[in-house]
């Protein structure tokens, strides 16, 4: 860092990025798409303790393009359009300003132009270079150094903190309406049927609402996600780290209903919603004092063999394979388990 407060060596990424969109602007069959890794190796170049995740299939949904954690932890997001795009006519999208209403450390970017926003906010605008008459990239150096400075800020900043109830339910219900978004996004590219969402929305409609609508339902899904997440959290140690993908093993059991969901929508894709045998494939189904590993078959019974930890795991289970004694032949990594039970025979 210097004493400017920009970032040491972002002179040197800077050149490396515009390089690398350069290029890809170069073979002329460049989109938005195209320059997300460019764009990734520049946060880490600016950064290396953070982490830029960037999922294509919950962009297409509505997500942010980039989530950046530091420590598995929310640093901001970062939007980004294709170059040559008007930011100034972005901004005034309805989807821009629901991300500025809800999150609160935000970038909206064309590759070249960036503009950073806390607590939806405008805080300041760079830009690295512009696209001349040839088609070649031209290098802003002062825009650079704006941008480093920028970078600097947007990158140091913490998770908000939730000091207030009141200031609890406004985040929470900030956060629902982006939820709410994505999953009436998610039915929308599922026209066909066969998603485990729609799926989901088709068991709504024949056991709760039978004219049940999208919008409706979307809604209803994400306060349940929503409420879902609180509850577990608090029912979850303190002292634990806790993810999305913890949600399942920390909810109350007085609730089954939702232990049910989350096991579905949060868990790995190898968790089953009960630590019951499975019906359809091996699987490991982590609870808070043990782990069930079942097999079942036509010809045998299933059999099963109980793990016992001191507490949850720290991380979500990897894909467990059921043996012959269908014993849990991998466990993840960071549980210290001890085995409490010979093989029984359900």
């Amino acid at each position: 860092m210097t004493a400017d407060g920009a970032i040491r060596g972002a002179s040197a990424a800077f050149r490396d990025y515009l390089t690398e969109v350069g290029r890809d602007l170069a073979a002329g069959n460049a989109t938005e798409h195209t320059h997300r890794p460019a764009l990734k190796a520049l946060l880490i170049a600016l950064d290396p303790d953070v982490r830029p995740v960037n999922e294509p299939r919950r962009i297409e949904c509505g997500a942010p393009d980039f989530i950046v954690t530091r420590n598995d932890l929310p640093v901001g997001y970062i939007e980004a359009k294709d170059v040559g795009r008007s930011l100034d006519e972005i901004e005034r999208d309805e989807q821009l300003k629901r991300y500025r209403e809800s999150l609160s450390n935000l970038i909206l970017t064309d590759y070249l132009e960036f503009r950073w926003y806390k607590d939806g906010e405008k805080q300041g605008a760079a830009r690295i270079a512009y696209v001349g008459d040839s088609g070649k990239l031209r290098p802003d150096r002062e825009g650079q150094r704006h941008a480093a400075a920028m970078f600097s800020s947007f990158l140091a900043q913490e998770p908000p903190i939730v000091g207030k109830p009141e200031d609890l339910a406004k985040r929470m219900a900030a956060l629902t309406r982006i939820v709410r978004d994505i999953v009436q996004r998610a039915l929308e590219h599922d026209r066909s049927g066969g998603s485990p969402l729609r799926e989901q929305l088709e068991g709504f409609r024949r056991v709760l609402i039978h004219d049940l609508g999208e919008e409706q339902f979307a809604d209803m899904y994400a306060q349940t996600i929503a409420y879902g997440l609180f509850a577990a959290r608090v029912n979850a140690p303190a002292d634990e780290h806790f993810s999305r993908q913890h949600a399942a093993y920390d909810l109350p059991k007085t609730n089954p209903f939702l232990r049910q969901m989350f096991g579905q929508i949060a868990a790995p894709s190898s968790t089953s919603a009960s630590p019951g045998p499975s019906t359809t494939s091996p699987s490991c189904w982590p609870a808070r004092a043990w782990t069930w590993c079942s097999r079942t078959s036509a010809s045998a019974p299933a059999r099963k063999t109980r793990w016992c930890t001191s507490t949850r795991p720290s991380s979500p289970p990897t894909t467990a394979r059921c043996g012959s004694r269908a014993a849990c032949t991998t466990r993840p990594s960071p549980w210290s388990a001890t085995s409490c039970a010979a093989s029984t025979t359900s």
